[in-house]
Protein backbone atom coordinates (compact mmCIF):
# COMPACT_ATOMS: atom_id res chain seq x y z
CA UNK A 1 0.00 0.00 0.00
CA UNK A 2 2.80 2.28 1.06
CA UNK A 3 4.79 1.78 -2.67
CA UNK A 4 1.10 2.36 -3.84
CA UNK A 5 0.97 5.73 -1.98
CA UNK A 6 4.58 6.84 -3.30
CA UNK A 7 3.90 6.27 -6.47
CA UNK A 8 0.27 8.38 -6.76
CA UNK A 9 1.23 11.17 -4.41
CA UNK A 10 5.23 11.80 -5.77
CA UNK A 11 5.63 10.32 -8.52
CA UNK A 12 2.67 10.76 -10.79
CA UNK A 13 2.43 14.25 -9.11
CA UNK A 14 6.01 14.79 -10.56
CA UNK A 15 5.50 13.09 -13.65
CA UNK A 16 2.43 15.53 -14.62
CA UNK A 17 4.18 18.81 -13.17
CA UNK A 18 7.72 17.75 -15.65
CA UNK A 19 5.12 17.22 -19.04
CA UNK A 20 3.28 20.05 -17.84
CA UNK A 21 6.32 22.58 -17.85
CA UNK A 22 7.89 20.92 -21.33
CA UNK A 23 5.13 22.40 -22.83
CA UNK A 24 5.43 25.57 -21.38
CA UNK A 25 7.09 28.81 -22.82
CA UNK A 26 8.88 30.83 -20.52
CA UNK A 27 11.48 29.62 -17.91
CA UNK A 28 9.43 30.91 -14.99
CA UNK A 29 6.36 28.96 -16.59
CA UNK A 30 8.31 26.02 -16.18
CA UNK A 31 9.68 27.00 -12.98
CA UNK A 32 5.76 27.54 -11.80
CA UNK A 33 4.46 24.41 -13.03
CA UNK A 34 7.01 22.22 -11.73
CA UNK A 35 7.12 23.75 -8.46
CA UNK A 36 3.33 23.27 -8.43
CA UNK A 37 4.06 19.88 -8.62
CA UNK A 38 6.36 19.88 -5.79
CA UNK A 39 3.41 21.52 -3.53
CA UNK A 40 1.40 19.20 -4.57
CA UNK A 41 3.46 16.33 -3.62
CA UNK A 42 3.85 17.36 -0.56
CA UNK A 43 0.18 17.77 0.45
CA UNK A 44 -0.81 14.37 -0.71
CA UNK A 45 2.06 12.69 1.28
CA UNK A 46 1.70 14.84 4.26
CA UNK A 47 -2.32 13.74 3.75
CA UNK A 48 -0.84 10.15 4.45
CA UNK A 49 0.49 11.47 7.95
CA UNK A 50 3.75 11.22 7.29
CA UNK A 51 5.59 14.15 8.80
CA UNK A 52 9.23 15.41 9.05
CA UNK A 53 10.65 16.03 12.21
CA UNK A 54 11.79 19.51 12.29
CA UNK A 55 14.67 19.77 14.98
CA UNK A 56 16.67 22.92 14.65
CA UNK A 57 20.47 23.40 15.84
CA UNK A 58 22.44 26.74 16.37
CA UNK A 59 24.41 24.74 13.32
CA UNK A 60 21.56 24.32 10.96
CA UNK A 61 19.98 27.75 11.76
CA UNK A 62 23.54 29.22 11.16
CA UNK A 63 24.17 26.98 8.09
CA UNK A 64 20.38 28.13 6.08
CA UNK A 65 21.37 31.37 6.86
CA UNK A 66 25.05 31.58 5.49
CA UNK A 67 23.30 29.70 2.39
CA UNK A 68 20.88 32.15 2.20
CA UNK A 69 23.46 34.88 1.87
CA UNK A 70 25.46 33.18 -0.47
CA UNK A 71 22.61 32.21 -2.79
CA UNK A 72 21.92 36.24 -2.59
CA UNK A 73 25.43 37.28 -3.38
CA UNK A 74 25.75 35.17 -6.16
CA UNK A 75 22.96 35.25 -8.01
CA UNK A 76 20.99 38.39 -6.09
CA UNK A 77 17.70 37.82 -6.60
CA UNK A 78 17.25 35.14 -8.23
CA UNK A 79 19.26 33.25 -4.96
CA UNK A 80 16.60 33.88 -3.14
CA UNK A 81 13.92 32.13 -5.30
CA UNK A 82 16.39 29.21 -5.62
CA UNK A 83 17.12 29.04 -1.96
CA UNK A 84 13.09 28.94 -1.31
CA UNK A 85 12.83 26.30 -4.35
CA UNK A 86 15.64 24.15 -2.50
CA UNK A 87 13.31 24.37 0.75
CA UNK A 88 10.44 23.32 -1.34
CA UNK A 89 11.91 20.37 -3.00
CA UNK A 90 14.00 19.13 0.39
CA UNK A 91 10.78 19.00 1.81
CA UNK A 92 9.08 17.11 -1.31
CA UNK A 93 12.24 14.52 -1.94
CA UNK A 94 12.82 13.86 2.46
CA UNK A 95 8.72 13.95 2.63
CA UNK A 96 8.59 11.03 -0.14
CA UNK A 97 11.57 9.50 1.32
CA UNK A 98 10.11 8.42 4.73
CA UNK A 99 7.15 7.61 3.35
CA UNK A 100 8.45 4.69 1.13
CA UNK A 101 11.10 3.64 3.82
CA UNK A 102 8.83 1.36 6.31
CA UNK A 103 8.19 -0.85 3.10
CA UNK A 104 11.52 -0.95 1.78
CA UNK A 105 14.14 0.19 4.09
CA UNK A 106 15.65 3.49 4.15
CA UNK A 107 18.63 3.21 1.28
CA UNK A 108 16.23 1.73 -1.18
CA UNK A 109 13.45 4.29 -0.30
CA UNK A 110 16.65 6.64 -0.88
CA UNK A 111 17.34 5.27 -4.42
CA UNK A 112 14.39 5.09 -5.71
CA UNK A 113 12.79 8.66 -4.56
CA UNK A 114 16.61 9.99 -6.14
CA UNK A 115 15.66 8.67 -9.09
CA UNK A 116 12.69 10.14 -9.56
CA UNK A 117 14.62 13.73 -8.09
CA UNK A 118 17.40 12.95 -10.60
CA UNK A 119 15.14 12.28 -13.54
CA UNK A 120 13.05 15.67 -12.84
CA UNK A 121 16.16 18.10 -13.18
CA UNK A 122 16.75 16.39 -16.42
CA UNK A 123 16.23 18.89 -18.90
CA UNK A 124 17.94 17.80 -22.19
CA UNK A 125 20.29 14.51 -22.95
CA UNK A 126 23.73 16.95 -23.17
CA UNK A 127 22.67 16.98 -19.12
CA UNK A 128 22.23 13.17 -18.73
CA UNK A 129 26.02 12.16 -18.12
CA UNK A 130 26.62 15.35 -15.28
CA UNK A 131 23.59 16.50 -13.44
CA UNK A 132 21.84 12.84 -13.44
CA UNK A 133 24.66 11.19 -11.42
CA UNK A 134 24.73 14.59 -9.83
CA UNK A 135 21.41 14.84 -8.58
CA UNK A 136 20.75 11.34 -8.01
CA UNK A 137 23.70 11.15 -5.58
CA UNK A 138 22.57 14.29 -3.87
CA UNK A 139 19.08 12.91 -3.24
CA UNK A 140 20.12 9.46 -1.92
CA UNK A 141 22.85 11.26 0.62
CA UNK A 142 19.92 14.14 1.34
CA UNK A 143 17.52 11.09 1.99
CA UNK A 144 20.05 9.14 4.46
CA UNK A 145 21.23 12.44 6.13
CA UNK A 146 17.97 13.39 6.91
CA UNK A 147 17.40 9.73 8.24
CA UNK A 148 20.36 10.10 10.49
CA UNK A 149 19.93 13.61 12.16
CA UNK A 150 16.75 14.66 11.20
CA UNK A 151 17.52 18.18 10.79
CA UNK A 152 15.81 18.86 7.38
CA UNK A 153 17.14 23.26 7.54
CA UNK A 154 20.42 21.46 7.14
CA UNK A 155 19.83 19.74 3.85
CA UNK A 156 17.98 22.78 2.56
CA UNK A 157 21.55 24.86 3.55
CA UNK A 158 23.48 21.98 1.47
CA UNK A 159 20.43 21.91 -1.83
CA UNK A 160 20.71 25.82 -1.97
CA UNK A 161 24.74 26.20 -1.22
CA UNK A 162 25.46 23.89 -3.69
CA UNK A 163 22.64 24.72 -6.59
CA UNK A 164 23.60 28.53 -6.65
CA UNK A 165 27.51 27.72 -6.43
CA UNK A 166 26.28 25.52 -9.96
CA UNK A 167 23.62 28.35 -11.44
CA UNK A 168 26.37 30.57 -11.20
CA UNK A 169 29.23 28.54 -12.65
CA UNK A 170 26.67 28.09 -15.55
CA UNK A 171 26.24 24.23 -15.05
CA UNK A 172 22.61 24.86 -14.15
CA UNK A 173 20.01 26.93 -15.92
CA UNK A 174 19.25 29.74 -13.95
CA UNK A 175 14.96 29.66 -14.27
CA UNK A 176 13.97 32.00 -11.80
CA UNK A 177 13.37 35.51 -11.64
CA UNK A 178 14.50 37.65 -14.89
CA UNK A 179 17.97 35.51 -15.40
CA UNK A 180 17.53 34.30 -18.38
CA UNK A 181 18.38 30.28 -19.01
CA UNK A 182 22.04 29.55 -19.62
CA UNK A 183 23.43 26.47 -21.81
CA UNK A 184 24.84 23.89 -19.57
CA UNK A 185 28.76 23.44 -19.78
CA UNK A 186 28.53 19.84 -20.49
Amino acid sequence: MVFIQWIFFYTLPAIGAISLARSLRTPTQRALAIHAGIVLSIALVSFTGVRLDWNISLLSLGCLGASVCLSFYLLRTEGLTYALSSAVQEWCILLAGILLAPATGILIAAVLTALVFSLAHLMGPKEIGWKLPFTFGWGIVSILAYAGFHEPLLNIAIHASAGALLIHAGYMRGHYGNTPPQESKN
